[in-house]
């Protein structure tokens, strides 16, 4: 038994040829776009203050600095965007400490990144001469997630990291931790997220103080790059092709 392979017929390939280069110079590109997207809050409120020096003097002071950000960075067709929010100077009974940060961006083509770092420090001072314990709730929102393009990746970060800042070996009165990061190859999604709550405690011994601190940071980046609507059209001609040469091999 013989097989025949026949070419196609040159006409037709030239058609197809031509079809190709006008699509090239014409064609729109499609759509892949990659995104990221992240954002952390925390809330720290003082519910009450108890102890034999209660009545006494007592201060909780609040520092916070969104560290020179929100920084963003676009190049070619892509947006980036971020925020912070910053608490006041200090607190009383029933107030609340609200941190937050996030970020996002989108790229059709091109990259796009953004860095919200804040930073955290809270100061709790005894100025009677008994001791005092603060009792605090706190909780927090937490979440990243990326989605990559077919020609492109993204990724997203965020975190909630506040520690005692007192040094030594002492118990660790305050240890709030949350970090999720999200990463995303060509044509991937990752999505995560996370809360929490709790009781805070803090003891303070007459005329000490106590300091903890920390981050509420989010961050990302994005690249893309379009795939021409002119490889799918050009491919497309192909399999045409091929399909003709099986239809005139079958009728030989």
């Amino acid at each position: 038994m013989q097989i025949k392979c026949l070419k196609p017929d040159f006409s037709t390939f030239t058609v197809a040829l031509i079809l190709g280069g006008v699509s090239t110079g014409f064609a729109p590109a499609a759509t892949a776009a990659s995104i990221y997207d992240a954002f952390a809050e925390f809330t720290l409120t003082l519910d009450r203050v108890s102890g034999s020096g209660a009545g006494g003097d007592w201060t909780i002071d609040v520092f916070s600095d969104d560290l020179g950000g929100p920084t963003l960075t676009e190049e070619g067709n892509a947006t980036a965007d971020g925020a912070t929010t910053l608490p006041g100077p200090s607190i009383g009974i029933g107030e609340s400490i609200t941190q937050s940060s996030s970020s996002s961006g989108i790229a059709y083509n091109g990259t796009a990144s953004t860095d919200a770092f804040t930073e955290l420090a809270v100061t709790i001072s005894n100025m009677s001469d008994s001791p005092q314990v603060f009792h605090f709730d706190w909780s927090y929102d937490i979440g990243a997630a990326a989605s990559a393009g077919a020609l492109g990746e993204a990724n997203s970060y965020a975190s909630i990291d506040l520690f005692d800042s007192v040094l030594g070996d002492g118990p660790i009165r305050v240890d709030i931790l949350s970090e999720l990061e999200a990463m995303a190859g060509p044509g991937m999604n990752e999505s995560f997220a996370d809360s929490d709550s709790g009781i805070l405690n803090i003891s303070v011994a007459g005329g000490e103080t106590f300091m903890f601190d920390g981050f509420i940071d989010t961050g990302g980046t994005a690249s893309a790059v379009p795939v021409p609507a002119a490889v799918w059209l050009f491919g497309s001609g192909l399999l045409g092709l091929v399909a003709m040469a099986r239809r005139k091999t079958k009728a030989a």
